[in-house]
């Protein structure tokens, strides 16, 4: 009776053994045709992801290091007030000057108020004021940068003038 008893134990441990085999296989086959290529695909987005967030920081990086133009110029022109004329303008690495044109000094203080509260400027001061017939001034309106390149001593200088 007892190797009848030992003879069943050994019979159930077996085909507990083949039905945890088999199950352990079933379950590799669905991983290998299910969820494989989902993970893979998992791991191919975060690796793009993770490309252009660093893409993206050296960008960023780079554009507070130098100066936005664009934003700089659109920020001018919205703060500018009516009766205030650009004549023209210099750009150094770490300036600009713009050269004006008023019949009122209290626009342009406005306007200088107006830019000394934006991002771009870290200075903001007017110079050379001049009067000119008819009750016009002129002068130069004198912005800094905050975020300038470092050019190692370099100077570069560009200008523009109305005729």
């Amino acid at each position: 009776m007892a190797i009848v008893v030992l003879c069943a134990g050994t019979l159930c441990l077996g085909l507990a053994s083949a039905f945890l085999l088999y199950e352990i296989t079933q379950q590799e086959q669905y991983y290998a045709k299910e969820l494989y290529p989902v993970q893979q695909r998992l791991e191919q987005r975060n690796d793009r992801i993770e490309r252009a967030k660093l893409k993206a920081d050296r960008i960023r990086a780079g554009l507070t290091s130098r100066i936005a133009w664009p934003a700089l110029l659109v920020c001018l022109a919205d703060t500018k007030p009516p009766d205030v004329a650009v004549q023209g303008l210099t750009a150094d690495k770490d300036k600009l000057c713009l050269h004006l044109t008023s019949t009122k000094i209290a626009s342009v203080q406005t306007w200088l108020r107006q830019l000394k509260k934006t991002e771009y400027f870290s200075q903001v001061h007017i110079g050379n004021v001049q009067k000119k017939e008819k009750a016009r001034l002129e002068m130069q309106l004198y912005l800094g940068f905050g975020n300038a390149d470092d050019t190692n001593g370099k100077t570069e200088t560009a200008s523009i003038h109305k005729k």
